[in-house]
């Protein structure tokens, strides 16, 4: 005889009593919990897939405007003039082609204001820069340009766009990103220099900040699987003190 059939009567029609109140309230518990999961999820997914889209609007904006910039030789016969001219042995007419630049470039600028820095090199090797405050940063610049050119000349391309980049100087203080592309003449299809833009990554950081709440923070991660930004700070650093410290013990 089980165990069941052993207890009294009474007994076993409490627990069928308990048993018909306790399974359904139960069930559903379980049901309203998992419904509840699912919509929570729908939310954030849906959420999730709005900040995403916003982000890359905003970054395929800021991209075709730098863009826009480094095809000022194809837009400009002066520029292009500028690209392909060497002023070795005349100087003045640098210094004027310089004005030019700089005007166009102000121009630019009042259009583009998330437009930080810009640099032309012609083919033989000399500049047009704007939004370059110091020698500092024209040294970062050119340690940039070294490391990623080679980047740009073997892209389908001839285009590359560096990992993020954090400027911590008192004058600058923010985070870029930078485009390198190799230009080339619309007449002959030679190389006639590089163009290097940095643009202001604000609008982006603006976007992802307004998404971070106490439940979550949004990482963005570059294509070698490096934490390039966080919207939690405190996370960001907490991930720079593991990497320095497990560099120091390599």
């Amino acid at each position: 005889m089980s165990k069941i059939q052993q207890l009294s009567y009474r007994t076993q029609i409490f627990i069928a009593s308990l048993s018909l109140v306790i399974f359904p309230a139960v069930l559903l518990g379980l049901f309203a919990v998992n419904d509840s999961t699912s919509k929570l999820m729908h939310e954030y997914n849906t959420s999730l897939s709005t900040i995403t889209s916003q982000i890359n609007l905003t970054l395929d904006t800021l991209l075709q405007d730098a863009f826009k910039v480094a095809d000022m030789p194809i837009l400009s016969e002066d520029v292009r003039a500028a690209m392909v001219t060497d002023y070795q042995d005349d100087y003045l007419s640098y210094a004027k082609t310089s004005t030019l630049f700089r005007d166009l470039f102000n121009q630019t600028n009042r259009l583009n204001t998330d437009l930080e820095a810009c640099i032309f090199i012609n083919r033989y090797g000399f500049t047009f820069e704007h939004g370059i405050v110091s020698a500092l940063r024209r040294r970062e610049i050119n340690q940039n340009m070294e490391q990623w050119i080679a980047c740009a000349q073997n892209s389908a391309n001839h285009t590359y766009i560096t990992p993020l980049q954090v400027n911590n100087q008192p004058d600058v203080n923010k985070k870029t990103l930078s485009i390198i592309k190799i230009l080339f003449d619309k007449y002959d299809y030679k190389e006639i220099g590089v163009c290097y833009c940095e643009i202001n990554f604000k609008p982006i950081e603006k976007i992802m900040l307004s998404a971070q709440t106490t439940a979550n923070t949004l990482l963005i991660y570059d294509a070698d699987d490096q934490l390039i930004f966080s919207s939690n700070p405190d996370y960001m650093q907490e991930t720079e003190r593991n990497e320095a410290l497990l560099s120091q013990c390599h």
